[in-house]
């Protein structure tokens, strides 16, 4: 599935505001640097780990230029633009197996089989009212007309709204598109996860995305793509939050020196 996603610092960022995006740690004046776009990918549970990532960019002083994001991605990118990754992240740290079955809620009909009801409650408890354009920085959701399969970008109307559109088609925080290797599992580990029908669905995407996003890439490469190292965890496991953001955020701080680097030259 996708493990992570990439990050891309573009030349047309340069004249974004000084100001640090939402979350993003203070510090002394310095030379304006190119702005830093994140590429937001999915991976279900294993999309904790964007919140561990955008903590290690926070403390560097690396700032955030505008996100892009799909399923969890796009659900991490807007909370943290909005100024409510802190409360995102108690969230996930305090799921367990109990609380994220009483999440779920299973639709046969309309747009999935999750359709992300229960969780867009818990959104507007946080960010009812916000809309897309008046975050502080750009913020693109990214998700599919489920007729044609075309991809669609939503950056103006309701935050939540859109990132609903992101994460709850086809199943659970399933993604649209980014990069990051497919997990292979031996015999031993495919007995051992016993997948069920959500597994199974969520696994059969995982190949076809994968597919998809490396010719994507082959295409238009990142600068950057960080790969967190989150093959061990089950894309249902949203109870491991605190693995996968720990594993974020190492994998983000030992690339610190050369996004610092990509700054300085592009």
């Amino acid at each position: 599935m996708l493990e992570w996603a990439s990050l891309r610092s573009r030349q047309g960022l340069r004249e974004a505001d000084g100001h640090s995006s939402a979350g993003s740690a203070g510090g002394a004046e310095s030379p304006k640097k190119t702005g830093i776009a994140l590429a937001l990918g999915g991976g279900c549970a294993r999309g904790w780990s964007h919140i561990g990532v955008l903590r290690a960019l926070d403390e560097a002083g690396i700032e955030v230029s505008m996100i892009a994001g799909t399923s969890i991605g796009a659900l991490v990118g807007g909370c943290y633009l909005a100024g409510k990754l802190d409360q995102l992240e108690e969230f996930a740290r305090s799921l367990t197996k109990r609380r994220i079955f009483g999440l779920l809620d299973l639709n046969l009909r309309g747009n999935g089989l999750f359709g992300g009801m229960k969780l867009d409650a818990r959104l507007r408890e946080h960010l009812d009212g916000t809309r897309i354009e008046d975050l502080p920085k750009p913020f693109v959701c990214v998700a599919a007309e489920i007729r044609t399969g075309h991809e669609i970008w939503l950056s103006n109307g309701s935050l939540i709204t859109a990132m609903r559109a992101s994460y709850a088609l086809p199943g659970v925080f399933v993604a649209r598109t980014a990069p990051a290797p497919t997990r292979h599992q031996s015999d031993a580990e495919a007995k051992e996860s016993r997948l069920g029908i959500t597994g199974v669905m969520v696994e059969a995407f995982n190949i076809i995305q994968d597919r998809i996003s490396r010719a994507r890439l082959a295409g238009d490469p990142p600068d950057l793509s960080l790969h967190p190292k989150l093959g061990h965890i089950g894309m249902t496991e949203f109870h491991r939050a605190d693995e996968a953001i720990r594993l974020g955020y190492e994998a983000a701080a030992a690339q610190i020196a050369e996004l610092t680097r990509l700054q300085s030259v592009l």
